[in-house]
C-alpha cells in the first residue's frame, strides 16, 4: 500500500522546512535591520507552509511540531546576535509563536522604533551627498527613515 495523502503533505512538509531552513537569515540585532529581516523571515516560513504559526498563539499550541521547528528556526537565526536573548527565553517550551511575538514587540514597540528613527536621522545628518559619497551609499538609510517613521 502507498502512503496516505496526510503523510504525503507531512513529509513534503518537512522537507520544505529543511530546504527553507537555508533561506532564513542571521539576525545580529540591529533595529535598522529589522524590518528586512523580518520579512524575509516571514517569507521563508511562510512558503514553508508554516506562516499561521508565527500569526496565530491558538494554532501554534494545536500544531506543537511546527511550532517547535519555528522556534528553531528563529533559534538558529538570532543566536549570534543581541536578540538570541528574546526567542531564548521560550527555551523550555520551545515557543516559536511567543519567541516571534516577543522579536516583534521588541523591535516594533514606540521606544526601540524612536530610537532607530533617532539613530537613522543621526546617520543621515553626519552623511553628506559630495564627490566623495556615492548616491547609492547617501540613499540607503532612506527606506530605513521610511520604516521607522
Amino acid at each position: 500500500m502507498g502512503l496516505s495523502i496526510s503523510s504525503t503533505n507531512s513529509a513534503l512538509k518537512r522537507s520544505n522546512v529543511k530546504l527553507q531552513a537555508q533561506h532564513v537569515s542571521a539576525f545580529n540585532g540591529d533595529p535598522i535591520k529589522w524590518r528586512s529581516w523580518k520579512n524575509r523571515t516571514r517569507a521563508a516560513i511562510g512558503t514553508a507552509g508554516m506562516l499561521e504559526i508565527l500569526d496565530n498563539p491558538s494554532y501554534a499550541k494545536k500544531n506543537a511540531v511546527d511550532n517547535e521547528t519555528v522556534f528553531h528556526l528563529l533559534q538558529v537565526a538570532t543566536t549570534d546576535g543581541s536578540a538570541a536573548h528574546l526567542v531564548d527565553g521560550h527555551k523550555a517550551n520551545k515557543d516559536g509563536n511567543a519567541a516571534y511575538a516577543d522579536l516583534v514587540t521588541w523591535y516594533e514597540g514606540n521606544n526601540l522604533t524612536t530610537e532607530t528613527a533617532e539613530d537613522v536621522r543621526s546617520k543621515l545628518d553626519k552623511l553628506l551627498l559630495n564627490t566623495k559619497t556615492s548616491a547609492s551609499e547617501y540613499t540607503k538609510y532612506v527606506p530605513a527613515l521610511d520604516e521607522t517613521a
